[in-house]
């Protein structure tokens, strides 16, 4: 007898065919496919099952289970009831459901024999159309079921339909703050493009309580996109009501960061998934754990390679960093002399944002501790980006067809250099006068003034005023990292 059911794969499911044959010998059950103990020890609740539900385990035959594909370690607790059902229709004590067709199976079994939906089955790549027979759910499911509360009722499950999914999101409150100009240009930038952003600055000048309040301005995540966040929160033990926000300790090593091991584990890169990476403190986090998120922020995907096995995670993140610029704090280019730290100190200080770390980074804004007017409170930033997200979705719509718009990324800060040319109303000759320390600063610079063209001015094309813009953000505060003299220099 084949059913198919579902075992735990990384941070999701995979399917697995489940099959069930009788064999001349001793009274045991022999797992076969790569079965973790989780799942051995299932012979027992099996037993004790079918004792109490009044039904008989082959005292003749040897049960032997087999769990295709074979190549990787199958773990979760699921599949008991996929293996009981097909026992019991294999020995001919249970009649098969006449509407059950294709047996698709997932569920929990206890020692009476009680069968239990278990936590993560919302989270089954079920295909279409196709039922699932679990235990009784409290809670609506996204896709059909047929339902039982103990083997008893195999025979005769009841049917439930799927449920509409909807998402109880709670957006974080917002920080009872006033925000400078500067300060508000920065944020209103970064959440619309979702564009990675480096905060500098001298202590107390308010850089991780500007960075929460990015995080609480954000756009609400698409379904899919808070689906997987979900599942991926689940398997750390965790739960969100809004797109995450992770906030990792400088202690944190590079394998808990980026993920890894002999079993390969998702790092925070992945629990931050749709939502946000905080790296407060940054310099102060080991060269080797910044280095190695490189190529994670460059494809939104960590891929582990283990005994020839790959394990692809996801971690498509905002970036949100701060940092002091120097041991004691104080150093900023623009006011170099309030910083006592040699020089010498300074440089080891400055020297673990390497270049291809910070070339990730779109965006770098200095804090100070200047008295400036605070003038903006979020509530005035979060109407500002509704009417410009308004904007960007009808002009989207336009374009795009309603069946298209599932699941698309509507953020400046992932367009490529092709799709954003087109839309610069600049004279080449102009644009050549413009240099740029790398490709990658000149594409972000491409994207910030898309994001300040159509997000913020609501322009149907990148003016001159908006590159000019984007380039300061972009490549002249970076400049100001390694080069001090720069501040005086026009672009």
């Amino acid at each position: 007898m084949k059913v198919k059911s579902f075992v735990k794969y990384s941070f999701g499911h995979q399917v697995v065919d489940v099959e069930v044959s009788l064999t001349p010998g001793l009274p045991n059950m022999q797992l076969l496919g790569w079965a973790d103990q989780q799942i051995k020890e299932s012979l027992w609740r099996l037993k004790s099952a079918f004792h109490v539900q009044g039904f008989v385990w082959p005292k003749t035959h040897t049960v032997v289970v087999n769990l295709k594909p074979t190549e990787f370690r199958k773990s979760g607790s699921g599949v008991e009831l996929a293996i009981a059902a097909a026992l019991l229709w294999e020995t001919g004590q249970c009649p098969q459901a006449p509407n059950l067709g294709e047996p698709w199976i997932y569920g929990e079994l206890s020692l009476k024999g009680e069968v239990s939906c278990p936590e993560d089955t919302e989270f089954l790549p079920l295909p279409e159309q196709q039922a699932l027979l679990t235990g009784n759910s409290s809670e609506g499911l996204p896709f059909a079921t047929q339902q039982i509360k103990t083997l008893q009722n195999l025979a005769s499950p009841s049917c439930h339909p799927e449920s509409q999914e909807t998402f109880m999101l709670q957006r974080p409150s917002l920080l009872p703050y006033l925000f400078t100009k500067d300060q508000a240009r920065a944020m209103a930038i970064t959440v619309l493009g979702e564009h990675p952003l480096l905060l500098a600055g001298p202590q107390g000048t308010g850089k991780t309580t500007l960075a929460k309040a990015i995080h609480s301005l954000l756009a609400d995540p698409d379904p899919l996109t808070y689906r997987l966040s979900r599942q991926i929160q689940r398997r750390f033990g965790q739960s969100i009501s809004f797109r995450p926000l992770v906030e990792p300790h400088h202690s944190t090593p590079a394998i808990s960061m980026v993920g890894g091991g002999q079993n390969p584990r998702p790092g925070e890169i992945t629990r931050a998934h749709g939502g946000v990476l905080l790296l407060d403190e940054m310099l102060e986090f080991p060269s080797t754990v910044l280095e190695c998120l490189r190529q994670p922020l460059e494809n939104s995907t960590f891929t582990v390679t283990r005994g020839g096995e790959s394990m692809e995670f996801p971690c498509d993140i905002l970036v949100l960093g701060t940092t002091n610029l120097c041991p004691c704090g104080r150093y900023t280019p623009e006011s170099p002399l309030l910083c006592h730290c040699p020089e010498r100190k300074r440089r080891n200080h400055m020297a673990k944002l390497s270049g291809p770390l910070v070339d990730r980074m779109a965006l770098l804004f200095f804090s100070s501790t200047e008295e400036k007017p605070q003038e903006y409170s979020l509530a005035d930033l979060q109407e500002q980006i509704l009417k410009a997200r308004n904007f960007q979705k009808e002009k989207l719509q336009q374009k795009v067809e309603p069946k298209q718009m599932e699941g698309q990324s509507l953020t400046n800060g992932k367009l490529s250099l092709a799709e954003l040319e087109p839309q610069l109303e600049i004279s080449g000759t102009l644009l050549q006068s413009y240099k740029f320390t790398s490709e990658r600063r000149k594409l972000h610079s491409y994207r910030v003034a898309r994001t300040l063209a159509a997000d913020l001015d609501l322009s149907e094309s990148i003016q001159r005023s908006h590159f000019i813009e984007a380039y300061g953000w972009c490549q002249r505060h970076f400049s100001k990292l390694t080069h001090p003299s720069h501040r005086h220099n026009p672009y």
